[in-house]
Parts: C-alpha cells; sequence; structure tokens
C-alpha cells in the first residue's frame, strides 16, 4: 500500500469514527435522526424559539471536518437577494462561530458551522455546542431576517434591530 492510499485510508477510519461520534450525541441527546452510513451524514430537527430547526452534518474524509447546514425554511426573492446578502454580511460580521450563506442564484439561505477533527476525536460536546450555537444564533436572527426576506422591514431597520441596546461609538469614548 503507498502513501497516499494509507492516508487515505486513515482519513476515512477517523471519518467513520466522527459520523459514529455524531450519531452517539443524537442519541445520548434523545433526538430522533435520519442517518446516511454511507453518505456519513445525519439529518436531525429541533426546537427553536419560534419554529423548527433543520440541521444536517456531513463527515467529510478528504478534509476531516464535520459540516453542519441548517437551511432555511423559505427563498429569498430576487428583488430582496441584494439587501439580504448586505444584511447576512453585517450579522457574520458579529458570529464568533459559523456564518450564514445565501445563494445569489437560487435564493437559499443557510447557517452553517465547521468542526474539524483533524488528528484528534471529536466528542459529544462539541456536536452539542454545534446544536446550541446554530439554535441560538438562527433564534437571535430569524425574525429579523424573515421581515427583511418579506419586506416589511428595510435593510437600515434590519441594522437598527441588531444593533438595539449597544453602545454607540460616542459612548465608547466617553467611558475612556
Amino acid at each position: 500500500m503507498d502513501e497516499n492510499e494509507e492516508i487515505k485510508k486513515s482519513q476515512l477510519e477517523d471519518a467513520e469514527r466522527a459520523y459514529e461520534a455524531v450519531c452517539e450525541a443524537m442519541d445520548s441527546f434523545g433526538l430522533k435522526y435520519d442517518s446516511d452510513d454511507e453518505e456519513l451524514s445525519v439529518h436531525v430537527e429541533v426546537a427553536g424559539e419560534d419554529m423548527p430547526i433543520d440541521m444536517s452534518f456531513f463527515v467529510h474524509p478528504d478534509r476531516e471536518i464535520v459540516r453542519m447546514v441548517s437551511p432555511m425554511p423559505y427563498r429569498v426573492p430576487k428583488e430582496r437577494r441584494l439587501d439580504m446578502a448586505v444584511a447576512l454580511t453585517f450579522v457574520n460580521t458579529r458570529l464568533i462561530n459559523g456564518c450564514y450563506d445565501l445563494d445569489m442564484q437560487t435564493g437559499a439561505l443557510r447557517f452553517r458551522l465547521c468542526e474539524s477533527y483533524a488528528g484528534s476525536e471529536i466528542g459529544m460536546e462539541a456536536f452539542k455546542y454545534m446544536i446550541a450555537i446554530t439554535n441560538m444564533t438562527e433564534d437571535d436572527y430569524n425574525d429579523k431576517l424573515i421581515m427583511l426576506n418579506k419586506g416589511i422591514i428595510t435593510l437600515k431597520r434590519f441594522v437598527a434591530l441588531v444593533t438595539a441596546g449597544e453602545k454607540k461609538p460616542d459612548d465608547e469614548e466617553a467611558d475612556e
């Protein structure tokens, strides 16, 4: 067996362990999920504050990561995609972990989060964290994103809602 085949074999073994860890985590959390052993993927739905949150976990042997994607249950209409892209850029700069993605061609919107298992084991706490961060982030932004998507609020109002209660630059200078 040459070096490349050995790397691929070890990557596949690591990926299978990561996939098993995802399934074990879902079992330990008491979540009902669908899994695909061939694709190394798990799909689960958890209760959010306002609506169910769909999550799919994908293990990528070649990248040595577990990628979680959570699609929003709506599409962004063409006429709102530019404003939505700007809003998501604004939101993404505020997030510590994870990000929102918008497909400008289709209007598909999702939250995405990745966790590496390269050179290490990945455990239940990592998946608990991924679920918690996704749930908190979507609960924080879902209402505002839906209102922007439906044209109920403008991009300017979206920014105002996101930043409500935060210190303004003048307040920071006064604290010094």
